[in-house]
């Protein structure tokens, strides 16, 4: 997670030392994972109702918790965990 969007979610990003892995201060565990799969959510496949009111096209989608886009899904496999420690 980059320092910006850590920053604008209210969080503290920091970078552990062990693979430079980044972490969020206030949530002390921290997972590696090494992406296997990834898909972005086909709107499409929804059903119009949710479409129209989760996934507004009105909305600009670079608006702060804007929903407009699709998600993307990711499938991973945890190579390595640390804990923050409070210094």
């Amino acid at each position: 997670m980059s320092s910006h969007i850590a920053q604008r979610a209210g969080a503290c990003a920091n970078s552990i030392k062990a693979g430079n892995t980044p972490a969020i201060a206030e949530y002390p565990l921290t997972l590696e994972c090494r992406v296997l799969y990834t898909q972005k959510q086909d709107l499409s496949l929804l059903p119009e109702g949710i479409r129209k009111s989760d996934y507004p096209a009105e909305v600009d989608g670079t608006a702060p918790l804007a929903n407009r886009d699709p998600h993307t899904v990711y499938i991973g496999e945890i190579v390595n965990a640390y804990i923050l420690k409070n210094t």
